[in-house]
């Protein structure tokens, strides 16, 4: 993670240089899309033959791949700022969802900005609120969450209103001055799994005939979900594998939609 952060970095450092008597190169805009808790074996170019993810396979095709990449932890607040800073989560601080970032600490936005980008954030999930200190280095900070989950009723943006959002926030910059680097966290497909419309009966039939399927999950005390189904996960009662897999294929097509 250092390695690859520091590698754009150095990179993008390079993109301002120019020889002598050259006309320097445009500097491109640069978009970081990232997903709450997307799985990599429900995309369609890491191998699912469901369909769920038509545009960002098509992204893939034209793109360069990671045969591998791992998260820096199993939380959104420490994953994000690795992404964000190219530290683990014990050489930031940020080891839980409850952290902040502390505004001394050297980001992305930070370093594109004083490099004359502009820079610009549209996040869905309240652990990345203003309080969490990510704001640093960006011109416009977008963190408002008009909705509320389905049952842990946390604040939160749905996947048609974070695109919504930064597109306008794309339109609310001039576009004839600085390149601009836009960050959006989508919040999508984060448990609980209520897509929209019929999403979640879609692809039922086909997580049903999945060999564990029909498997009826234990319930939860707690939110981690140690032994059973999370408290924050349990919607209108399903208990079986099929309708928990079919409910999040339907969270992350609608996601994919969105991008």
């Amino acid at each position: 993670m250092k390695r690859l952060c520091f590698l754009i970095m150095a990179f993008l450092s390079m993109l301002s240089l120019t020889g002598c008597g050259e006309r320097p190169a445009p500097r491109p805009n640069v978009i970081l899309i990232t997903v709450d808790t997307l799985r990599a074996d429900r995309l369609g170019c890491y191998g699912n033959s469901l369909g769920l993810t038509p545009s960002i396979d098509a992204l893939a095709r034209r793109s360069a791949r990671f045969a591998a990449a791992y998260a820096s932890a199993p939380s959104t607040f420490p994953s994000v700022v690795s992404l964000l800073t190219g530290n683990h989560p014990e050489s930031s601080g940020a080891v839980n969802n409850y952290g902040f970032l502390p505004p001394d600490v050297p980001t992305i936005a930070g370093h594109l900005r004083g490099m004359g980008w502009r820079t610009a954030a549209v996040v869905s999930n309240y652990v990345l609120s203003e309080r969490a200190g990510l704001g640093a280095g960006f011109d416009r900070y977008d963190a408002t969450f008009p909705q509320t989950e389905a049952v842990w009723k946390n604040p939160e943006r749905i996947a048609a209103e974070t695109r919504s959002a930064a597109l306008a926030l794309v339109d609310s910059f001039d576009r004839g001055s600085s390149p601009l680097f836009l960050w959006v966290h989508f919040q999508d497909p984060h448990g609980p799994y209520v897509p929209p419309d019929d999403l979640a009966d879609r692809y039922l039939e086909a997580e049903r005939a999945a060999p564990d399927g029909q498997v009826l999950l234990p319930l939860s005390n707690n939110v981690r979900g140690l032994g059973g189904i999370p408290t924050y996960q349990v919607v209108a009662g399903r208990r079986h594998a099929a309708e928990y897999r079919a409910a999040y294929d339907g969270e992350v097509r609608y996601a994919d939609a969105e991008i």
